[in-house]
């Protein structure tokens, strides 16, 4: 009996915490090396780190100054023990344009170098250098990405050198520092750059360019004008940006220019020499900038303006309440129904009971569903620090956890139906879900309905939920939590006024009638869940969970009617046939996606995306969904699928791109992240380019969708 037990325990498990292909995601753009210009650390002496890059082809990172858009590269130490070290050294950066926004990074591997104190009192036995260093990489789209770096050396009394290919060629990459005088002044449109005595061809050049390390004091992109004092004096005069030279300590940037087919690149340094006139200069904004701390992911390139991110600034009383109104929403979701059917069924019986016995059973219940909130919360940002791009419902994009869902609605089922009954066979679970008695049955009640409440997005849920992954770990377990309390409320409200208690039906026979009722929309969950493992895995993968179906009713049928010796021979058999159907579930292949063939349509990857929003004449549709999302489900028939959507679609000339997020995609997961949201539905409508040319703002549509809401959008975006 304790071994059933615990079979459904795990599965339950399974189903809340597992999520095999997400703890094993290696898919980094970009890879951290840290290495020693010795071999040994010498205390009191000093030497060298070089931090390499590594970027994955056709991703590009950013430079200390990331341009018009992005964020730089940022170290965070560990423990030091009076270790000091320098500020990084960065090599000549490149670049990089998106239509009208500028970037200044890298497109290929590069190395940055700073200088390591070593205290003369050091008295470890070994030199530890640990930290984490977090880059912002972009292809279309843009990924932050952490990872761990260690250094360890032993103390000696003397050091070697080590690893010289590595700096030789960190160094050659860095500009040259030039020791002339450099003046930098502003007037009411130039930043001018004044350098004494000129370097050789820069005065006849007609490509150079300034890559100055503080923001907003030129526009970036811009051409100079060059003046000439005999070619022994060179100004650069740039078309100065919104920010005053005063606001900063003194001028850094990088000089690139091309001197007789070879590029050339100094570093320049100086103070600000001049001040701005009166006149009002306009400042910009602080606050607007990307800053080293600001958590972004899976921006579209083109969009990564900080601006953009208005889901950061919702603020958390709105989302508490958007999360609470969401998880009353919940209730109303087919995905929850066939269990809080289940759990009315119980409060059903207890409603002749005494008040204080029904206040228990709605306490044991909202906390069950409270605390699988947490856990699922907390599975999540583990998931999310290492580095795995996952959103609400992840776990359900594992065909292990659809084949455990798929046997569990089956065999509560198979109860509901009468075939067995639990208190003989799951004796701390089973029927007490049904029959509302046994406080561990209340909260495990709560845990079932977040399980199953996965599939569902209610409205309001993805502003609060997109809100809570970017927020610290506290807040967004609040969020989380405040979730769960909207989800398990009208039961608990029900449990704590004895008035409410009157309206419920009292017991009867009828009871049994309406159990057994209650069994098919389990058959129809567990039927759905096969459908979706189809999605997923193909035929294979889910004729296997329909043999685990199989034996699992064997099993039961054994537990009923078997003598004692024989039956559990037949039950290990078929155990063990259970747990090889669920192996089989979970690794058989996919089938293979087969490409959408009307010219209007697309399944979702960025290069298509990209190629779809540069037809500037032609509106984009994007619709990312999943098969296990039943929200998705019932918006594609009712709407997406209508013929009034179609025919609005064909004749506006609208590209459809579906992206399906029923299995893991990296890609999907980060363009849901670009609007803030962490998990589907997403409907983003892209109006065509206006007489200017230039293509509106993004409008992102509503959770539940109508004809009306998409024809509105279309005709008046």
């Amino acid at each position: 009996m304790k071994f059933l037990n615990n079979c459904l325990l795990l599965l339950l498990f399974l189903v809340t915490f597992t999520s095999s292909s997400f703890a094993q995601d290696n898919s980094k753009n970009i890879s951290s090396e840290i290495y020693a210009s010795v071999d040994a650390a010498v205390p009191g002496q000093s030497f060298e780190i070089a931090l390499k890059q590594t970027l994955r082809q056709g991703w590009h990172s950013y430079w200390k100054n990331p341009g018009d858009s992005g964020i730089p590269l940022t170290v965070n130490w560990g423990e030091l023990n009076g270790i000091e070290i320098g500020e990084f050294h960065w090599p000549t950066p490149e670049t990089h344009k998106v239509k009208d926004i500028i970037d200044y990074g890298y497109e290929d591997d590069f190395t940055l170098l700073a200088t390591v104190s070593v205290p003369e009192d050091f008295e470890k036995n070994m030199f530890v250098l640990e930290g984490s260093v977090t880059s912002l990489v972009c292809k279309e789209i843009c990924i932050p990405e952490t990872q761990n770096i260690a250094l360890g050396l032993p103390i000696k009394a003397q050091a070697n050198s080590v690893n010289a290919s590595i700096f030789e060629e960190a160094r050659d990459a860095l500009p040259a520092i030039y020791s002339g005088d450099v003046n930098v002044s502003q007037d009411d449109t130039h930043l001018n750059i004044r350098i004494n005595p000129a370097l050789a061809g820069l005065a006849n050049t007609d490509n150079a360019y300034i890559y100055p390390e503080e923001w907003g004091l030129m526009v970036n992109g811009d051409v100079p004008i060059i003046e000439t004092d005999n070619g022994s004096i060179v100004t650069l005069r740039f078309d100065r940006g919104a920010r005053d030279i005063s606001e900063i300590n003194g001028f850094s940037g990088v000089l690139v220019y091309d001197h007789n087919g070879e590029e050339r690149a100094f570093q320049l340094e100086t103070e600000a020499t001049e001040t701005p006139s009166s006149g009002g200069t306009q400042y910009a904004d602080l606050s607007t900038l990307p800053s080293d701390s600001q958590e972004i992911s899976g921006i579209a390139e083109d969009n990564l303006r900080p601006e953009t991110r208005d889901v950061e600034f919702i603020g958390l009383l709105p989302a508490l309440l958007f999360a609470f109104i969401g998880g009353l929403i919940l209730n109303l979701m087919p995905c929850v129904f066939p269990v809080l059917s289940m759990k009315a069924l119980g409060f059903v019986a207890l409603s002749s009971k005494e008040k204080k016995e029904a206040t228990t059973h709605g306490l044991l219940y909202t906390a069950g569903v409270i605390v699988s909130m947490l856990c699922f919360a907390s599975a999540l940002l583990i998931l999310k620090a290492a580095g795995n791009q996952i959103g609400w419902g992840f776990q359900l994009q594992d065909p292990l956890v659809i084949t455990a869902l798929f046997w569990l609605f089956f065999a509560i089922g198979l109860n509901l139906l009468g075939l067995y009954e639990v208190p003989q066979i799951f004796s701390n679970i089973g029927s007490r879900f049904v029959s509302g008695h046994g406080y561990f049955a209340d909260f495990m009640t709560g845990v079932l309905a977040v399980i199953v409440a996965t599939p569902c997005t209610a409205p309001f849920m993805a502003v609060a939920l997109g809100y809570a992954l970017i927020q610290p770990t506290a807040i967004t377990l609040l969020i989380f939590a405040t979730l769960g309390l909207g989800l398990a409320f009208p039961f608990l409200l029900l449990a704590l006024s004895p008035p409410l208690q009157r309206f419920m039906p009292k017991p009867g026979a009828w009871m049994e009638t309406f159990r057994q009722i209650l069994s098919f929309p389990m058959f129809m969950a567990a039927i759905w869940l096969v459908w979706v493992l189809t999605q997923q895995t193909g035929p294979n993968g889910a004729g296997a969970a329909l043999i685990g179906a199989l034996l699992i009713g064997f099993i039961v049928w054994c537990l009923s009617n078997l003598t004692r010796i024989f039956k559990w021979v037949l039950i290990i058999l078929a155990v063990i046939g259970v747990f090889y159907m669920a192996h089989l579930a979970m690794t058989s292949e996919s089938p293979k996606s087969s490409e959408i063939t009307p010219a209007n349509m697309m399944s979702y990857t960025p290069e298509h995306l990209e190629a779809a929003l540069a037809e500037l004449d032609r509106p984009v549709f994007v619709n990312m969904t999943a098969a296990w999302c039943i929200t998705c489900k019932v918006n594609e028939k009712t709407t997406l699928k209508s013929a009034r959507v179609e025919t609005l679609f064909e004749d506006n000339n609208v590209i459809h791109i579906t992206g399906d997020w029923t299995s893991f995609n990296g890609d999907i997961t980060a363009y849901l992240e670009s609007f803030g949201r962490s998990g589907v539905p997403l409907y983003v409508y892209y109006p065509a380019a206006d007489a200017t040319g230039i293509r509106p703002d993004p409008v992102t549509l509503p959770q539940i969708l109508s004809p009306e809401i998409v024809a509105e959008t279309v005709d008046n975006p």
